[in-house]
């Protein structure tokens, strides 16, 4: 964020999101992500819009993300996660596409759904119902 000094906290998270988000989240949704990975991700994540706003560390960005109408990396990854297996009846990779359909029947995939109050045949579901049933989990965190 060199030479930044006159440019807004918006612009600034604008850039972040756009360049930083998808450099941290390329392929993630692909990936099996521990408990512990993905904390450290959601910590990265967070660091950034404490850079941004000039915050110290030690305090929470939570609030400042849902006032942004922004996601944690956590939710951000759900969703990413759900909307690439909306897509499966159309993936043609014969390598992603059988990864994709084990992965639908493992707990996990089970449990985010649960989560979320998504259909488990997420094909049928939009795309606008998983954002908001991600935005509605994010948002009842608080």
């Amino acid at each position: 964020m060199l030479n930044t000094h006159f440019a807004s906290e918006m612009s600034k998270l604008e850039l972040m999101e756009s360049f930083c988000l998808l450099l941290l989240s390329c392929g993630c949704e692909v990936l099996y992500v521990s408990t512990q990975q993905l904390s450290q991700l959601n910590a990265c994540w967070n660091n950034a819009y404490r850079k941004v706003f000039k915050m110290n560390q030690w305090e929470s960005v939570k609030l400042l993300q849902w006032f942004c109408g922004q996601l944690d990396f956590k939710h951000i990854l759900e969703q990413r996660k759900l909307i690439l297996l909306r897509h499966l009846p159309i993936i043609k990779n014969k390598i992603l596409k059988p990864c994709l359909v084990h992965y639908v029947q493992t707990d996990d995939f089970y449990r985010l759904c649960s989560t979320y109050s998504i259909d488990i045949n997420v094909c049928v579901t939009s795309v606008e119902h998983i954002k908001c049933a991600i935005n509605d989990g994010f948002y009842r965190a608080f």
